[in-house]
């Protein structure tokens, strides 16, 4: 098999596992008793996220050594959990450097809902 054929076939099969992941932080949102609004989060995250901190929150690899922001799961916001839910809402919903900001394409449910999706993805132990 041709390099390129298995570098294909590694990247769909990183992208499947992403989106595995997406689902699971879903089924343990619904596990948790959280709002129907975390079905709505998984795809609002799918639709405008992921593209740029992808499926499962760590950006894609290529772009995280240029913008380690990209990386939710090494975010201080997020380790700080509930602490961080204020400044991560204003990030989402004004943006920040190159990411645009939400606010109007968005509604603040939609934005809170996403703030709780983004705290409920697996965390990396980081130091910066």
């Amino acid at each position: 098999m041709r390099p390129a054929a298995l570098a294909l076939m590694a990247a769909t099969a990183a992208v499947e596992l992403a989106w595995a992941a997406t689902a699971a932080v879903a089924l343990a949102w619904a596990a948790a008793g959280c709002s129907n609004g975390g079905t709505k989060a998984v795809e609002t995250y799918r639709g405008r996220c992921a593209r740029c901190h992808g499926a499962d929150g760590k950006g894609d690899r290529r772009s995280v050594g240029l913008y380690p922001s990209l990386d939710l799961t090494a975010s201080r916001m997020l380790r700080a959990g509930s602490r961080g839910r204020g400044q991560i809402y204003l990030r989402i919903s004004e943006g920040w450097g190159a990411m645009p900001g939400f606010s109007q394409r968005l509604e603040r449910a939609e934005i809170e809902d996403l703030v709780d999706f983004v705290l409920r993805l697996p965390q990396e132990k980081a130091s910066r």
